[in-house]
């Protein structure tokens, strides 16, 4: 037996007509606010989880629909309830239409030729900097010529030098010498540039100073330059100067002329002391001695920064030392130390 329930008493005729205008006003609230919006969201987590609101069953022919999601995916979410939501959430990336049609949209024909026209001068620059970077040719002409006076130990190359695929500016040269008996190093420096051309007579050949220059690959230019050791310039300076001084003093007080010069050094002045000492301290700065060396020139270029090597080879002998140390004071000029 249940027990029995409290029924209200029946409401008057004025409350029931209240109760049922109330009613209607809800329904028809309802059915306008409500019940849209309700569906809305129904039918947006219908599209999510269609398996929750559509009929289980697939008949035969019916191929039940598949998402293709990419392999990353898989990896980045793997089968784990919890993370569920975030593989939701990545499947409706891959798989919103609107969103990939908008992008494709924005990319039209326009719009490719202003991208190309604002990176174009960055890839050129990209490619002169890092992509064909050039190359710098050697070619050598005649022989290498090794000498010692009062520049110190000096070397002069020729050659022609030509710019592969791009300009160069060379802005400096170095040569480094090694002798193959000890390993003894030396480094020299461009002293001066040479004419390539050949002055036949008494005409002192015109020489230039260093500079840097601009090398084109459509314009080789030739190169006749005198390598210079700074340090043993400064070393050989030292001693000659004080000589110098006393040739001049030496002709001035003596009244020599300018046809006698010749025979009043060899006949005089060289059996001075100060000539014999100078003669002598000179001998150690000469570092020609005969054997094998090998020599490095290096070419050092700006914009771009980039340095160029080439090798060569020289033997000396023993008569070509002897020619070199006797030159450490030209015979008849001191004045030319």
């Amino acid at each position: 037996m249940h027990p029995p329930l409290d029924v209200p008493n029946a409401p008057s005729r004025s409350s029931t007509d209240s109760s049922v205008m109330r009613g209607s006003k809800i329904a028809v609230f309802n059915a306008i606010v409500l019940l849209p919006g309700r569906a809305c969201r129904l039918a947006r987590l219908g599209q999510k989880h269609p398996a929750r609101f559509s009929n289980s069953t697939v008949s035969a022919t019916e191929k039940p629909h598949k998402i293709q999601v990419p392999d990353d995916s898989q990896k980045a979410f793997p089968s784990n309830p919890t993370n569920a939501k975030a593989r939701t959430r990545q499947l409706d990336f891959w798989n919103n239409a609107a969103m990939w049609q908008r992008i494709l949209s924005w990319w039209d024909f326009k719009t490719a030729i202003a991208v190309i026209a604002l990176v174009q001068p960055w890839i050129y620059w990209f490619y002169r900097k890092y992509g064909k970077g050039g190359h710098l040719d050697v070619h050598k002409t005649g022989n290498v010529e090794i000498g010692f006076s009062s520049l110190g130990e000096t070397v002069g190359l020729q050659g022609t030098l030509r710019a592969v695929d791009r300009e160069f500016f060379v802005s400096s040269m170095t040569l480094e010498i090694v002798r193959e008996a000890d390993q003894s190093r030396h480094s020299l420096e461009w002293g001066a540039f040479r004419p390539p051309a050949v002055l036949v007579g008494e005409t002192k050949d015109p020489i230039e100073m260093p500079a840097g220059f601009m090398l084109q690959p459509t314009a080789p230019r030739r190169y006749n330059i005198v390598f210079i050791d700074m340090a043993a310039q400064a070393a050989v300076r030292q001693l000659t100067d004080p000589l110098q001084a006393a040739w001049f003093a030496a002709l001035t007080a003596n009244n020599v002329p300018t046809d006698g010069h010749q025979n009043y050094y060899e006949t005089q002045f060289n059996g001075t002391l100060l000539h014999v000492n100078t003669f002598a301290d000179l001998d150690p700065i000469i570092y020609w001695h005969p054997g094998e060396y090998r020599m490095r020139l290096k070419i050092h270029t700006t914009r771009p920064d980039g340095d160029f090597f080439e090798n060569w080879r020289f033997t000396l002998t023993a008569a070509d030392v002897t020619g070199l140390r006797n030159n450490r004071l030209p015979r008849g000029c001191p004045a030319r130390c």
